[in-house]
Order: C-alpha cells, then sequence, then structure tokens
C-alpha cells in the first residue's frame, strides 16, 4: 500500500505524542465517529483534462480527521485508473487528495471527545457511459482498503516507542 503507510504511522504517532489518542477507522465505519460537513465540503473536481481524455478511476487518500474537524492528508494509499501514463495518475491523485484536504467533519455523539481519527476517504471519477449516469459508488469500491483499522492498529502497537 505504498509508502503512505509510513506518513500515517508517523501521522497518528505525531498526534498521540501531543498528548491526543488517536482512532483508527476504515471509511465504512468512520461515521459513528464523524459526521461530514457536507455545507463546509466542496464536492471532488474531476480534472477537465482527464474528463476529455476519458480517464477515470478510483484514489483512496490515508487522511487525519483533526479535533476540530480539520482533515491532513496524507497521500493516496490506493489508486486505480485507467491511466495511461505516470503524469495522469499523479493528476487523478492529486485532485483525490485537494479533494480531501478540503473535507469539513463533525463530530457524531460517539466521539463528544473529539478526538483525531486516522482513516482514509476514497474519490471516485467515473463518466457518462451511453447515456447512462456514472456508477460511482462501483468505482469507488475498487480502492476498498480490507482491514484497514486492523492493520494500522497493528502496525502502530508494534512501532517502538520514545
Amino acid at each position: 500500500m505504498r509508502y503512505a503507510m509510513i506518513g500515517l504511522m508517523l501521522c497518528a504517532s505525531a498526534a498521540a505524542a501531543a498528548n491526543d489518542e488517536v482512532q483508527v477507522v476504515d471509511e465504512k465505519n468512520l461515521s459513528t465517529l464523524w459526521v461530514l460537513d457536507t455545507k463546509r465540503s466542496p464536492p471532488p473536481k474531476y480534472p477537465v483534462q482527464l474528463l476529455r481524455a476519458r480517464i477515470g478511476g478510483c484514489v483512496a487518500v490515508a487522511t487525519l480527521i483533526e479535533s476540530d474537524g480539520r482533515v491532513t492528508t496524507r497521500g493516496s494509499l490506493l489508486t486505480q485508473s485507467n491511466a495511461t501514463s505516470d503524469q495522469q495518475r499523479e493528476q487523478l491523485e492529486k485532485a483525490a487528495v485537494d479533494a480531501a484536504a478540503a473535507l469539513r467533519y463533525d463530530p457524531a455523539p460517539a466521539n463528544a471527545a473529539r478526538k483525531p481519527t486516522l482513516t482514509y476517504f476514497t474519490v471516485g471519477y467515473a463518466m457518462h457511459d451511453a447515456g447512462r449516469p456514472p456508477d460511482v459508488d462501483a468505482v469507488k469500491a475498487r480502492c476498498a482498503i480490507a482491514d484497514f483499522a486492523a492493520t494500522v492498529t497493528a502496525k502502530l502497537d508494534r512501532a517502538p516507542t520514545r
């Protein structure tokens, strides 16, 4: 899962060092801790050049939701696309990272203490095909990260402490 997993661990360690307990949760279970503020979170932008070239796919972005609901991004964890060049893939990833960084969250009742949370956010880029609307959820499903929370927690538990 790319080198971003290392960044995730460093990010979580830094927050823990600041006496904040970091929660780790999969994207699908995030709503138990944080609720997306749709009024303050703009929708992802589809890069025009990629849309014209019919480049689509999904990008899972490593994120840390801070105690104030702002998001710190740590880069892409997983990218699945039909990009034909590194430049197109990087453009898709940058758009997804920018989209994730613009998100804002409110704490759910189970997270009244507003504990920082390590998770990932998936952005799907899909086009209309033969008059049918795009199935963005199906595209995003290709970037689902199985056992994200368990993997990160296990790595953090094994990480040396200072």
